[in-house]
């Protein structure tokens, strides 16, 4: 069985009709190599694995957090203290 996926992504973060972001992502497999080219503010990467790399990749085991746990652990916020103002007799 033969294998081919061929896939591309453009992405433009705008705000106020300006473009702040642009970036993309090229993606080609030919059921042995895959190979990859990215582009992100100016900068250009490219990557080109083999079925072994890839496989390794996906082997890696998940996170045992959740979702909303990892994301509460990278974005901690600072808890708020609060109190109450007694209210003064008339």
């Amino acid at each position: 069985m033969n294998s081919f996926l061929k896939t591309s992504a453009d992405i433009q973060l705008i705000h106020n009709d300006k473009i702040i972001d642009e970036s993309s992502i090229h993606a080609l497999y030919d059921g042995k190599d895959l190979n990859i080219a990215a582009n992100a503010n100016e900068n250009i990467m490219y990557m080109q694995l083999n079925n072994d790399e890839i496989m390794s990749l996906l082997a890696m085991p998940a996170s045992h957090l959740d979702l909303e746990k990892r994301l509460k652990k990278d974005f901690v916020q600072k808890k708020r203290k609060y109190t109450l103002k007694k209210r003064r007799k008339r």
